[in-house]
């Protein structure tokens, strides 16, 4: 398994690119942003993202 990506606080700036990690989970400050198209919680509301 890859090393995770440490920014040390810094923005990560993908210039309106898509960021694909597999289908595994992006993990932003205790939250989780599903990749691989199913949904993205943000504050603990769930948002359906459509393809």
């Amino acid at each position: 398994m890859n090393e995770p990506l440490n920014l040390n606080g810094e923005s990560l700036d993908l210039n309106g690119e898509c960021l694909n990690i597999n289908g595994e989970y992006l993990n932003i400050n205790g939250e989780y942003l599903n990749i691989n198209g199913e949904s993205l919680n943000i504050n603990g509301e769930s948002l359906n993202l459509v393809r």
